[in-house]
């Protein structure tokens, strides 16, 4: 009975390491989606940001040629 009650105790630690294993493995896989939806963010800024400088840019220089006429 001793024996059972032993790698009773055994098996249920080693189940309780995997789970602790997952459950870390799941944390930094959500700090990662985090990091990437906020690098997204950045990006999506940053382009939005790029296309009105050209856009504004593009306007100026029409408004500069249309003065001449």
């Amino acid at each position: 009975m001793d024996k059972a009650a032993e790698e009773f105790r055994a098996a249920h630690s080693e189940r309780q390491e995997l789970i602790r294993q997952w459950e870390h493995t799941i944390e930094q896989m959500q700090r990662r989606d985090r990091e990437m939806e906020m690098l997204a963010n950045v990006c999506i800024v940053y382009i939005t940001s790029f296309g009105l400088i050209r856009l504004t840019q593009s306007m100026l220089l029409y408004m500069d040629i249309c003065k001449w006429f």
